[in-house]
């Protein structure tokens, strides 16, 4: 009954940037929080579970720990005062499944040839879509289990969010990202990874009608049922040690259809920030630079990501997504003679002398 009533009234009235993903303080030793997180989980693997990406699994015991620390009816606080008991009972379960199926997948090293990690959609995942859906996700860094838990009225959005300001390398008190999640992508990056090959993405719920349609109704006790199920979610991979959202233990109640008062969400104190905290920016010559796919030439990225969208769904077929497309020209980009891959400072000039470079507008 609670499910039937969650899809009836599904919606999303929060504001495109969660708070809770924007109150996250920032550490002064944030350089190793991914090594400290191994040793936090007690990462263990058994002998025959080692290839050579090291697999291993969390401690049995640390997922068990997060488990029980759900079980706790005290945790309900004041949503027992907005939802009802089987709406409860309904987002625990979704929490206690969706934590455990991501706690329990096994934990690898990364390296330059791992493949690009599609988004995973949990069991507790009905809808099985993301753009333009609201939901609750876990965003898991594969080598270490740390996790970011958020919620968002566009999935797909958010997820690409995520890419682009972990991965810019200049770091802006004004850029809303985790800052201990910044520190940790970047890290990665100096090792000239991609996003995608090292943080899995998980869709936990999504809030769809009976036609997986997105729905927006201006309902509070819809908003309160994503925030409590982000906040249990919080709370398990807290209670283990592997949440980037150390701040973001206290349920965020909805009240009113007016936002909260800020002092009660508990912003990170942005004005003591030092640019030690953070690692080196990544640089270099291959960061935005032009490139070609066989016999195409693109400036930016974006013009490439036009242009495929502007193809029919044969032909985009033959033309890789954005994300797998940068892997690719990291692959490629010691290869002069690959038909995909970045262009030189020379062949730039000569592709423009030459009026070679696609325009977003360009048909097939």
């Amino acid at each position: 009954m609670a499910e039937n009533k969650i899809e009836s009234n599904s919606i999303d009235n929060t504001p495109e940037e969660s708070p809770d993903e924007e109150s996250n303080p920032i550490f002064a030793h944030s350089l190793s929080r991914s090594e400290e997180a191994k040793e936090r989980a007690k990462v263990g693997a058994k002998q025959d579970d080692l290839d050579k990406n090291k697999k291993c699994k969390i401690d049995p015991n640390i997922v068990e720990k997060g488990l029980k620390s759900l079980d706790n009816p005290v945790l309900r606080g004041s949503f027992s005062l907005v939802l009802d008991k089987p709406t409860l009972e309904f987002l625990e379960n979704i929490a206690k499944m969706a934590f455990k199926e991501v706690i329990e997948q096994e934990l690898f090293d990364v390296t330059l040839t791992s493949d690009y990690l599609d988004t995973i959609h949990l069991s507790t995942d009905r809808a099985k879509v993301q753009n333009k859906r609201s939901g609750v996700y876990i965003i898991k860094h594969v080598e270490t289990g740390m996790c970011i838990v958020g919620q968002t009225t566009n999935l797909k959005k958010r997820f690409n969010q995520y890419t682009s300001r972990s991965t810019n390398p200049i770091f802006s008190l004004t850029n809303k990202i985790n800052k201990e999640l910044y520190v940790a992508v970047q890290e990665n990056l100096q090792k000239n990874l991609v996003f995608g090959q090292f943080m899995q993405r998980y869709v936990a719920y999504c809030w769809v009608d009976k036609n997986k349609k997105p729905i927006n109704v201006f309902s509070l006790e819809l908003i309160n049922q994503k925030n409590y199920l982000e906040h249990q979610l919080i709370l398990a991979l807290h209670e283990c040690g592997l949440c980037y959202n150390t701040n973001d233990v206290a349920p965020q109640l909805v009240e009113s259809p007016v936002l909260p008062d800020p002092s009660l969400i508990g912003p990170a104190p942005l004005g003591k920030v030092s640019s030690t905290s953070f690692p080196l920016p990544v640089v270099g010559p291959k960061r935005g630079k032009p490139f070609k796919v066989n016999n195409l030439y693109f400036l930016t990225g974006q013009d490439y990501a036009k242009y495929r969208e502007s193809l029919s769904v044969s032909n985009r077929k033959h033309f890789l997504s954005m994300p797998r497309l940068r892997l690719k020209l990291c692959t490629n980009s010691n290869d002069s003679n690959n038909s995909t891959r970045y262009l030189s400072d020379a062949e730039v000039q000569e592709a423009k002398n030459k009026n070679l470079f696609v325009k977003p507008t360009c048909a097939p």
